[in-house]
């Protein structure tokens, strides 16, 4: 989400683990026509529980780091080298770029609000990694007049993004009513395709050559892999199951490829991805952390306090 906790960027063999019309231009800021202003009840999405064990391994694996004051390395010492309104302008842009929105369901409620997608400063400042920065509506929008991909309302009360996010997220509600069809088999829900996948890793040994009848699930679930070209690499020669090394005790599917190199990949990053707007996506962390007990992960306590339960720790890796 919009400070949702993502993990480092992965090595290169692991998965260890990322004017319109009606405007006008006024010096630097892009406005847009007076709308009128409604009040809106600033309102936190309720708490999630997680369950730490079980993402611990993936929490390290895959997808990079989402917000700029959560990446690591040259980048960090990039970030930290940036000004104030540098830093606010980056991460309201984060806030409002795709790969965030379309995860994002409280941003996405407030930019549903607003006839042209318009989302009150007073909300973003409720955001923790922002109100850290500033709390001053006039320093943010300061800092904002300078964006190439954000547009100030006339009135300067409030925010959106130039693209539009209104048409992309209605394109994503459409695929709510799809079933996420792999390797022939339906799944109708996120569930069902945890449990398929869950079972398949536990009932091959390690080592053992993944079946031809089983071939194909992994196959079109791997494309949904925010990085399905560099897994897959020289090719696919089989699939199979193992272990990765800064995991001991954990499993998850390898993929051997044609040139004898080997990588592994999560079938569990790569269902959250594909459900993704789908059924039941809305309560996609519950799903897949099943419900453990924990600390909230609310915008103020990304990443920290997980519950310490018994997770499952095959394929999150």
């Amino acid at each position: 989400m919009s400070e949702s906790a993502k993990s480092p960027v992965p090595a290169a063999n692991s998965d260890e683990l990322k004017p319109e019309a009606g405007t006008t231009n006024t010096g630097s800021i892009t406005v847009s026509p007076a709308h009128p202003v409604s009040e809106t009840s600033i309102q936190k999405p309720a708490t999630e529980s997680v369950s730490a064990q079980s993402i611990a391994a993936e929490s390290s694996a895959d997808a990079a780091p989402t917000t700029p004051s959560e990446v690591k390395g040259p980048e960090a010492e990039e970030e930290a080298a940036m000004d104030v309104p540098s830093r606010i302008r980056k991460q309201v842009e984060y806030y409002f770029s795709w790969k965030n929105v379309r995860r994002d369901v409280f941003l996405q409620e407030h930019i549903g609000k607003d006839a042209e997608g318009f989302v009150e400063i007073a909300v973003l400042l409720s955001f923790p990694k922002l109100k850290a920065l500033s709390e001053s509506p006039q320093v943010v929008l300061a800092a904002l007049e300078s964006s190439n991909t954000l547009v100030i309302r006339e009135d300067a009360l409030a925010i959106r993004a130039k693209e539009d996010l209104k048409a992309q997220l209605a394109a994503l509600a459409e695929k709510a009513k799809e079933v996420l069809a792999l390797g022939g088999r339906q799944f109708p829900n996120i569930h069902e395709a945890k449990k398929t996948f869950g079972a398949m890793l536990h009932r091959y040994e390690a080592g053992k050559e993944i079946s031809e009848f089983d071939r194909p699930l992994l196959e079109d679930l791997l494309k949904y892999h925010q990085k399905a070209d560099e897994k897959t690499g020289s090719g696919i020669k089989y699939f199979t199951v193992g272990t990765n090394p800064n995991y001991p005790g954990s499993s998850c599917f390898i993929i051997k490829r044609t040139d004898d190199t080997e990588v592994d990949f999560s079938y569990l990053k790569c269902l959250e991805e594909a459900f993704v707007g789908r059924q039941q996506d809305r309560k996609r962390k519950q799903d897949f952390e099943g419900g453990g007990k924990g600390k909230g992960r609310g915008r103020s306590g990304r990443g920290r306090g997980r519950g310490r339960g018994q997770g499952a720790k095959r394929g999150r890796h």
